[in-house]
């Protein structure tokens, strides 16, 4: 429907797109009559782009988009860590800004200031670091554009600036991380121990990585542990987890009685053998 509403718009013929995006003309008219079940997402997609819209594809859970909430109280539990450890520091802070800077646009989780330092803090929190590149294609973005505005609109004129990308401090971030140390070397050197000494003493530049922790809030639910394997059973998928807790502990006691038995079982079959 957007398609064909966005085609006629600007003047086109569906065998226009349809060239444009390097597809047959069915495949444009199936696009606009959101039959996407029968095409492939980039043919989908081309087309869309064909008439300047684009579509994003982002996961959902089909269990009341849990996805969604792991992510999102992580996310607000990062900003709400950052805001009180720098209240704490004596750092001003605004949450959100948001710019739209001649088609640069974006959104600073965090902006901190320091007056007696007249420092300038920028914070990127990243619930799920995936996407390196586009992660620091938008820091770069906020690094260049928002200390100018920020002083336009509250006077903040930074002589020292900091932009940190702050983390979950969890093995999983750390190891996305390791596995592009060279690039986020480059870009984000320092590390936690050094943001820290900054943000209490904020003199010239910083870019770096700050790992935090942050507690689960109630009702948040806990993430699967171990690595998701699955094994057949009978005809069946079943999941293998790690047993955590009581059931656990129950499971590890039985599974040890069976060996126990299996053990006495052996060695009195070996000692009437010798017999």
């Amino acid at each position: 429907m957007w398609v064909r509403s966005e085609r006629r718009r600007i003047g086109l013929r569906q065998a226009d797109v349809a060239e444009r995006a390097g597809v047959s003309r069915s495949t444009v008219s199936r696009v606009e009559n959101g039959l996407l079940a029968e095409l492939s997402v980039r043919a989908t997609r081309s087309v869309a782009d064909a008439v300047g819209i684009q579509l994003p594809f982002a996961p959902r859970s089909l269990r009341g988009a849990s996805i969604e909430r792991q992510v999102d109280w992580r996310h607000a539990a990062l900003v709400e860590a950052v805001g009180g450890r720098l209240a704490l520091l004596g750092w001003e802070t605004v949450v959100e800004f948001s710019f739209n800077d001649y088609g640069d646009r974006g959104s600073a989780d965090v902006l901190a200031w320091r007056p007696e330092n007249r420092a300038l803090l920028i914070v990127e929190t990243k619930s799920d670091l995936r996407n390196v590149q586009e992660t620091l294609h938008a820091l770069d973005i906020k690094r260049r554009v928002v200390p100018r505005l920020i002083q336009a609109d509250k006077g903040w004129r930074a002589n020292s600036l900091g932009v940190v990308m702050v983390l979950a401090d969890l093995r999983v971030e750390r190891q996305r991380v390791d596995r592009h140390s060279s690039t986020f070397d480059a870009v984000l050197p320092a590390r936690t121990v050094a943001v820290r000494r900054w943000l209490e003493q904020p003199e010239g530049p910083l870019r770096g990585i700050w790992f935090l922790q942050v507690s689960r809030p109630a009702g948040a639910r806990r993430e699967p542990l171990g690595h998701g394997r699955v094994r057949r059973t009978g005809g069946r998928a079943v999941p293998v987890a790690r047993c955590r807790g009581t059931a656990g502990a129950l499971s590890d006691r039985r599974l040890g009685g069976v060996e126990a038995a299996r053990s006495a079982v052996s060695a009195e079959g070996k000692r009437l053998g010798s017999e």
